[in-house]
This record gives structure tokens, C-alpha cells and sequence, in this order.
């Protein structure tokens, strides 16, 4: 096979191929393309090689043969190496110009960013950390603020609400006791009256703040009046439930006689003993009294009913118990202890052996003489 003939290059002079070897340098593409080398005046095209069909192919180019033409030459490069020079710094600075306008087009999609486009777009990793933690900071100390403003909010509203509930419940006048509104039961009209009277201090006060015992006390006060049991009655009421006090022993009063309950407690008075109802001597005052009229009271309760008529009089002390039996006899009762078993031991006592004193104190050993 032939080779094609070599074009022909015409002779440089010295400083032309000094000019030559040193390549000026390649202005940057203005389109942005992809770097691709394009051939220009200056450039020698070099002959391809022929195909199988064994025909020469010609290249043909365009070689400057006179002086002229090698100036012009010299001249194109200069220009050329001045304007590298001098675009060098523009290249630079453009880079990141460029590199954003491409990466906005379609065809950047093509190819993956390059590290120096990929810093141009996005920026540096210490700018982007510096910015994300400065954001974040005041993300963190916004959000602890608005937390903080929401915790006050709902502590004040909280402290509000408890405020006006206490308000509401301990000093509110729509919960005071009002005096129309006291209800009492176990009592008769007279007894109700004086009831009423004990809680009138109470009134205007609010259900809460009322001392149910205290007003227990109040209307303990009544000498009719045994116990209480006082209980609210929302919103504005009170109910008194009292036990009136019973007479059970005639304690002897002058030309007359006080009834008087199993506390030594007066209930009323009257000219005359009531029948049924034993006579008693008791204690003037004290805890004596007291627990003298309790033994009385249980003592005449133990008795048999015949046995009751042949009692006249019951005297207590608050210690011992002594029975008065017509006749002039006398019975030693002891304590109101044992009162079932005492009665029997005297009811046979009576029958079998006839006496004057009978002492059954213990039930188990009595004594009579």
C-alpha cells in the first residue's frame, strides 16, 4: 500500500520557531463547553490514513508560504498568549459563574457535579456547618423560650383557677348557711325554736368553713337536748337531728319533783312523782351525779315488775346503789354491775328468808340479816 505524500511545511526562521515551541496559552472556551480542542489557522492538520480500497485521499490545508503569511502567524499567537494572560485571572474568577450557570440547565443532569462545582454551588463545609449550627442555636434557644412562655401561661392560669375555686368554696356568699334554710327533726316546736336560736351564730358563714362540731356544742347547750348530729346540706342548708333527753327517776325538789334523765340531767318539774317512776336521792352536782342517776337508771331496770311496787325510794352515790323497801327493809345493791343476777338472788331472798337487811353486792355470797 502507498502512503500519502506529506503537505508540505515551509521553512521558520528562528525566532518563529521559538515563538512556536512555546504554546501560547488556549483562551477559555466562551460557549462552556467541555474543553474539546478545535483546530484554527495555526494549527498543521495531519493526513488520516488511507481506507482498504488502495486510493490516495489528499488532504488539503492552508500553509502560509511567504513572510507575510509567518507574520500574520506570529501575530494571531501573541494576540493569543496576551489574551490568555490576561483572561487567566477572568477564567478564575468566572469559574464559579459558569459553573452555576451550567449545573442550572438540563445538562447538568448528564454528568455528576465536579468537587470545584460542587463547592461553588453549595458553598464550603465550614460555611455550611457554621450556618446550619448557627441556625440550629437559635432554633434550640427560640424554642426554649416559646416553651418556657408556654409553662408560665399555664402555671398562672393554673395558680387563676385554684384561686378562684378556693374563693368560691371558703368565701363565696353563694355558699353561706342562710337561716331559712336549717332543718331540724327529732325535736317539737318549742325544742325546734331553741335549736334554731343555737345555729343563728353560724349563719352567713360558708358550708365549708363551718365547724359541724361546734355547732354539735351549740345545740348540746339545750337542756332538752341529749345529742345532735349536724350534717351540711349543700348549697346552703344544715340539718340538726337531735335525741331530746327522757325523765326516768323523780329526784324529790322541794314541795316538788325533778325529772331528771339517767344523766342527772332536769327535764321537768312537777308536783308529784309520777307512778312507775322510782324516787331517788342523788349526788347535787358533778361526775357523781352523773354516774349516781346512770346506776339508779339501770338498777330500776333490773327489777322485776312485783318486785318494783315494794321499792321506795333508790339512793345512789355514784358508788353504791341501796334500795328503801317498805317495811323498814334495806337492800345493798353494790354497783349497777350484774343487775339480772342480783334481782333473781333477792326476788328468792324475799320469798325463803325473811330480813331486814339483805346485801346481794356479790350475787354469788349473799348476806341478810
Amino acid at each position: 500500500m502507498k502512503q500519502p505524500p506529506r503537505p508540505r511545511v515551509p521553512r521558520q526562521s528562528a525566532g518563529t520557531r521559538a515563538t512556536a515551541q512555546t504554546p501560547p496559552s488556549r483562551p477559555a472556551d466562551p460557549s462552556g463547553g467541555d474543553g474539546t480542542r478545535t483546530a484554527d489557522e495555526g494549527d498543521v492538520p495531519r493526513a488520516p490514513s488511507g481506507g482498504g480500497s488502495g486510493e490516495h485521499s489528499t488532504v488539503e490545508s492552508h500553509v502560509p508560504g511567504t513572510g507575510a503569511g509567518r507574520a500574520g502567524s506570529d501575530r494571531d499567537r501573541g494576540r493569543a498568549g496576551r489574551s490568555g494572560r490576561a483572561g487567566g485571572d477572568s477564567t478564575a474568577r468566572g469559574t464559579t459563574e459558569r459553573a452555576v450557570a451550567r449545573h442550572r440547565t438540563p445538562r447538568s443532569l448528564e454528568r455528576p457535579l465536579e468537587a470545584g462545582d460542587a463547592a461553588s454551588v453549595l458553598g464550603s463545609r465550614e460555611e455550611a456547618v457554621s450556618t446550619g449550627l448557627g441556625e440550629r442555636l437559635e432554633e434550640r434557644r427560640r424554642a426554649r423560650m416559646r416553651l418556657r412562655g408556654t409553662h408560665l401561661l399555664v402555671l398562672v392560669s393554673a395558680l387563676a383557677t385554684v384561686a378562684v375555686v378556693v374563693w368560691g368554696i371558703l368565701f363565696s356568699p353563694l355558699l353561706a348557711l342562710s337561716a331559712d334554710k336549717v332543718s331540724v327533726t327529732g325535736a317539737d316546736d318549742d325544742l325546734s325554736g331553741q335549736v334554731t336560736q343555737a345555729v343563728r351564730p353560724f349563719v352567713g358563714t360558708p358550708l365549708p368553713r363551718i365547724d359541724t362540731g361546734a355547732v354539735v356544742r351549740a345545740v348540746g347547750e339545750i337542756p332538752l337536748v341529749r345529742d345532735a348530729e349536724v350534717s351540711r346540706r349543700w348549697p346552703d342548708g344544715l340539718t340538726v337531728v337531735v335525741r331530746t333527753r327522757v325523765a326516768v327517776l323523780a329526784e324529790k325538789e322541794g314541795d316538788g319533783f325533778a325529772l331528771v334523765d339517767d344523766q342527772g340531767v332536769a327535764v321537768s318539774h312537777r308536783g308529784d312523782a309520777p307512778d312507775r317512776m322510782p324516787v331517788v336521792t342523788l349526788p347535787a352536782e358533778g361526775e357523781d351525779r352523773v354516774r349516781a342517776a346512770g346506776a339508779a337508771a339501770t338498777t330500776w331496770a333490773a327489777l322485776p315488775e312485783d318486785l318494783r311496787p315494794e321499792v321506795e325510794e333508790v339512793r345512789a352515790d355514784g358508788h353504791m346503789v341501796t334500795l328503801a323497801l317498805s317495811g323498814g327493809r334495806t337492800v345493798r345493791w353494790g354497783t349497777d354491775e350484774d343487775g339480772d343476777l342480783k334481782a333473781k338472788v333477792l326476788a328468792l331472798l324475799l320469798d325463803q328468808r325473811p330480813a331486814s337487811v339483805y346485801d346481794v353486792s356479790d350475787p354469788t355470797r349473799p348476806v341478810t340479816s
